[in-house]
Order: C-alpha cells, then structure tokens, then sequence
C-alpha cells in the first residue's frame, strides 16, 4: 500500500463560530475611514485598530481566542506556560469591485480574519505560497501539469461563509478577490504574538517577553 507522508505543511485553521446579531450590528456601525492602495480608494477599514478591547465585544473575543488556543495547544502543542494574546484587531468593509492586495503580516505570529457579512459573489480569501518555499520542484520551474491540488499549487482559494474563522501564519501571502456581490464583504482581522518566557539559559536562548 502506498502512503504518502505530507511533512511541513503550512497549516490554515477554520472553524465556524456563527455570527451573533447584535455585535454584528454594532461591527457594521463602527466608526470607518477609507483605503488607499495604491493611490486607489479600496474599501473601508475601522478608525479603532483595537476594535476587540471593546467590552461590547468581549464575548466574541472569547469565542476566537478559544479558537486560537485550539490552533496553538491543541494542534501545533505549544506547552502553555507560553501564553498568546491579540495585538490589534479591525474591521474592514469591501464595497462593490473592491479587493485586497496580496500582503503578509508583520510584528505578528499567527494573523486571523473573521467573516460578519458575505453576500453571494463576494469573492474568496487566497493565500499564495511564498517562491522561496518549495515542494517537489524550485518555484523557478514551471512544470506543466494536468491537475493543481495541494501538493502542486501555489495559490489555494477558500471560500468565505459568515461565521466563519480563519487562523494562518501571519508571514503566509494573501489577498481577497474582487467584490462583485452589490452588497459589503465584511471581516474583522486581528494578530497574535506571545509574552512570557521561551527557551532557557542552558542553551542560551533565553526570551522573556
């Protein structure tokens, strides 16, 4: 019998944790400023960079750092004497033929995007691999293929539903597609790095953060 052992992988995390009226009504009437990328109007993001350390939201802070310790403890068994925490979190508003360009995060750990508002033909989340990054062959070749899957792609599309959480390493390149839906995309973003202490004095690799 053939098995195929898939080591490394770059892990996306997702899970569904509904969308409560009231706070979705008060994430949409949020204080908003436009983006400019370059040059171009682009959407809208929130004014409050900080927008989960509103006490109105703390249940659904709840619900994603839940979520995050899942992805951190229970998946990748990080030993919880490190504990995480969320740095920044804002909205964002995709009108009609609005998008994001491919960027990363940086200052960040683990980057998540939670989904408030999808209309139908909003467009997907895609997360490209890095060219440095390589799988069977060196990303300077271009091999042609029958089929793409996960073994041999460089661009992988989810479809985003309302409700639904998404956890990734936050140096994993991303962009949304263009909103073609009348209606408003809307997401809240958010970053996670540690504090406390890694490594130890032994091996002289000691930070305490």
């Amino acid at each position: 019998m053939n098995k195929v052992h898939n080591l490394f992988p770059t892990t996306i995390f997702e899970s569904f944790i509904g969308v409560n009226k009231k706070e979705k009504n008060f994430l949409l009437n949020e204080n908003y400023e436009i983006i400019s990328q370059n040059n171009i109007r682009n959407g809208l993001t929130s004014t409050d960079k900080f927008i989960l350390e509103n006490k109105k939201y703390s249940s659904l802070k709840q619900k994603i750092s839940k979520e995050i310790n899942n992805y951190l403890y229970d998946l990748f068994q990080i030993n919880k004497k490190t504990s995480f925490y969320i740095t920044n979190s804002w909205c964002i508003k995709h009108e009609k033929n609005d998008k994001s360009f491919i960027h990363d995060h940086t200052n960040s750990l683990i980057s998540g995007v939670y989904y408030f508002n999808t209309p139908k033909n909003c467009g997907n989340i895609i997360f490209e691999r890095n060219r440095y990054t390589n799988n069977l062959f060196s990303s300077t070749l271009s091999l042609d293929l029958n089929k793409l899957n996960n073994f041999n792609s460089y661009h992988y599309s989810v479809e985003v539903k309302e409700g639904m959480l998404l956890l990734f390493p936050s140096h994993l390149l991303h962009f949304t597609e263009e909103n073609l839906s009348n209606e408003q995309r809307c997401s809240l973003s958010f970053n996670v790095f540690f504090k406390g202490g890694i490594g130890n004095n032994q091996n002289l690799n000691r930070l305490d953060i």
